[in-house]
């Protein structure tokens, strides 16, 4: 039994090779990770959208589109933390990596244990980042000391007059954008402590919404029939 914990973080594994996958996936999980596994860019790309991992293992030869084409689709709008595994030992394949927002690059053959520890190093630099003071998409702007949010509109910057729980749900929305959010997602992390249903969520919602669309004249709220909510628009995958 491997003794490093990673209790409840939750790591994607892109590896076409299904032996590799399988060694990975079964250390990861005895360490108390949860996994998905992804054996081409393309799956990649939508399994990150769906599942939200903590940490990306990421090979570079995959089929479909490569990991450099993995990374950069996920770094344009998301900052999760990511380890390349990859035969390639040449430097520019490492600056490459590196260059496109990667956080380690470790070379084929490895050993398990040193890719576990290797989770646990990026993950704890990762969050020990200093968190932003300022939230910013579409031209609206949230700052998270103040508590107050703001659009930038023909006539300059405008502060938006929000009710306590349209603000929760914008700094939600916000902290990831174009993640689709389903109304019970909403109504654990804005209202923990409340018995509301799910249709309060759409008031609020059709509430902050309209005023968004006031001060900007763009719909930055997308419903999404039978799931919930997103700020902003899905980007194509690679």
């Amino acid at each position: 039994m491997i003794n490093d914990s990673l209790d409840n973080v939750s790591v994607l594994i892109v590896e076409d090779d299904k032996d590799i996958a399988r060694i990975l996936r079964q250390y990861a999980e005895s360490c108390g990770a949860q996994t998905h596994v992804a054996a081409d860019g393309v799956d990649a790309v939508k399994q990150h959208r769906v599942v939200r991992p903590d940490i990306i293992l990421l090979d570079i030869n995959l089929p479909g589109c490569d990991g450099f084409e993995v990374l950069t689709t996920v770094r344009a709008q998301f900052d999760t933390p990511t380890i390349i595994l990859s035969a390639r030992m040449e430097d520019e394949d490492k600056l490459n990596g590196l260059s496109l927002g990667a956080d380690d690059y470790v070379i084929k053959p490895f050993n398990p244990r040193e890719v576990m520890a290797r989770i646990k190093a990026v993950l704890h630099r990762s969050n020990s980042r200093e968190k932003p003071d300022l939230l910013r998409h579409s031209g609206i702007t949230i700052d998270l000391l103040a508590a107050t949010a703001s659009a930038e509109t023909a006539e300059g910057r405008k502060q938006l007059r929000l009710t306590h729980s349209e603000y929760k749900i914008l700094e939600l929305l916000m902290q990831t954008p174009n993640k689709v959010f389903s109304r019970e997602e909403i109504l654990e992390a804005c209202f923990p402590e409340s018995e509301a249903l799910s249709r309060t969520v759409d008031s609020h919602v059709s509430h902050l919404r309209k005023k968004l669309d006031g001060a900007t004249s763009r719909d930055l709220i997308s419903v999404v029939r039978g799931i919930g909510y997103r700020f902003g628009a899905a980007s194509e995958p690679c």
